[in-house]
């Protein structure tokens, strides 16, 4: 829950079932920008900022 002074984690979790890999992946950001990223890496936390 969220209370005061609190903030909430926003990780994203993708499963990819069978693959292997990804080719890329394509974030919609809430401004409407669109960003892709190529191969991210697998099993690793990957930070991705919105651009300006």
């Amino acid at each position: 829950t969220r209370s005061y002074l609190s903030q909430s984690e926003l990780p994203v979790t993708i499963g990819l079932g069978q693959a292997q890999k990804i080719d890329s992946l394509e974030i919609v950001w809430p401004s409407g920008t669109k960003q892709k990223v190529a191969a991210p890496a697998l099993d690793r936390l990957t930070v991705i900022t919105e651009p300006n």
